[in-house]
């Protein structure tokens, strides 16, 4: 087998064990002994990768908390609030904060509060407050 469709070989090798989550190099050495035995031709289980990529004990990093643009003007509208895990009283903080246009709110809409995020204007509503809080409850 030649080095360039080896080469080619191995890079569309990379991008499977990417793909799969499995460490390059033990792919790699698998797929290229099986190319030698094999005399170019790859035929192999990789069950036993599989299995050892799946593994219980597998580290998985994530962010402990995304930060939105609203975070810290709910924030300090639940400090403010009478009972902190009503939407309501916590809402009603956010509309008296839109007012005074603290922080990225712009204003109150009819039954929204609106807020701004680069150029684009949005609406936040209670209904979107008591699944945030759900959320934050749930946690």
């Amino acid at each position: 087998m030649d080095k360039e469709k080896l080469k080619k070989l191995q890079s569309s090798n990379d991008a499977f064990a990417d793909r799969m989550g499995w460490p390059r190099t033990k792919v790699s050495i698998e797929l290229h002994e099986a190319l030698a035995k094999g005399g170019g031709r790859a035929s192999f289980d990789l069950s036993p990768l599989a299995a050892k990529a799946a593994r219980p004990g597998k580290i998985i990093y994530r962010l402990k908390a995304r930060k939105s643009v609203l975070d810290d003007e709910i924030e300090l509208a639940r400090a403010k609030a009478l009972n902190p895990n009503a939407a309501a009283s916590v809402f009603a903080e956010l509309v008296k904060l839109a007012e005074q246009r603290e922080g990225c709110l712009i204003g109150v809409d009819e039954e929204a509060v609106k807020y701004q995020v680069g150029a684009e204007v949005k609406f936040f509503t209670v209904r979107h407050l008591r699944a945030r809080l759900k959320r934050a409850n749930a946690r």
